[in-house]
């Protein structure tokens, strides 16, 4: 599928793709990813789910990363959050639902919890994320050779043994794929410096904030979905899954329509308030 471009106040381009854009009985969903990602890394992914929930699915690179390209100079989460919300705004979105991914994750956070979009956000899906300063000192990415190595973290022991083969045409894919060095030092150092402030417990989440985390994540541990759902009143775990036991990489792990299915039950339920 084409990917589509689109050019930011400041000149920079973000690049991105919208499946089942001609569903409008539901409210979009827009997938934000992690660091060192791609939107390539999750495209099947993404375009089954939209099709398995008929429901429209936005994918976008991340400034400086895969087909996006912009300056980095000082990047930082909320640098990262108001490009998202910039991409939203001019799709002309006016309700939209966040899946932010790892970093993505935290991206959203902030959009929810620090700006005042031209958009409504209405639910929140945390995927193997945190909403604190995550613990990232086991990852390198002072190198290159650092980097490679992160990727090698991303799924469970378990899951490479089973899937060599697998993990080969990933790593191939992966290596078409442009990912700045500068820019992946950047994201961590975003990462580094983050302050959300734990701001989550100051809000009743029921029905809008959802966790999915993996209990073999050895990026995020999963105690930091434990914590999310300690403060954040009414957050729910999703447990609808065959299994909590998955890493990182969450896609990797059950069929699309599974992942479908557990999303759909959360988008699903009513939403009492405005975010």
């Amino acid at each position: 599928m084409p990917e589509h471009l689109t050019t930011l106040k400041d000149n920079s381009t973000v690049a991105y793709n919208v499946f089942n854009e001609d569903a409008t009985d539901k409210i979009a969903l827009v997938l934000i990813m992690g660091m060192t990602g791609c939107m390539l890394d999750w495209q099947m992914w993404a375009e089954a789910v939209a099709k398995a929930g008929n429901r429209k699915v936005v994918i976008f690179d991340n400034r400086n990363i895969g087909n996006s390209h912009g300056n980095i100079d000082g990047l930082s989460v909320d640098s990262m959050a108001l490009d998202t919300i910039e991409l939203i705004e001019q799709l002309n979105l006016k309700d939209v639902h966040l899946l932010g991914f790892s970093m993505g994750g935290i991206i959203a956070q902030q959009m929810l919890l620090n700006h005042s979009p031209l958009f409504t956000i209405h639910k929140i899906i945390l995927s193997s994320s945190a909403c604190r300063r995550p613990k990232l000192s086991h990852i390198d990415m002072s190198s290159l050779e650092g980097a490679q190595a992160f990727n090698l973290i991303l799924y469970d022991e378990e899951w490479v043994s089973n899937n060599k083969a697998i993990l080969a045409v990933i790593k191939e894919a992966s290596n078409y794929m442009r990912r700045p060095f500068e820019t992946l030092q950047a994201q961590f150092k975003a990462l580094s410096a983050m302050e959300l402030g734990e701001k989550l417990k100051y809000t009743d989440w029921t029905n809008r904030l959802y966790v999915m985390h993996g209990k073999r994540d050895a990026i995020i541990s999963f105690k930091e979905a434990e914590h999310t759902l300690e403060i954040a009143k009414g957050a729910k775990l999703v447990n609808t899954l065959p299994t909590l036991e998955y890493g990182h990489l969450f896609w990797a792990y059950f069929d699309p329509k599974i992942w479908s299915d557990a999303i759909e039950g959360c988008l699903g339920e009513k939403t009492e308030a405005k975010l």
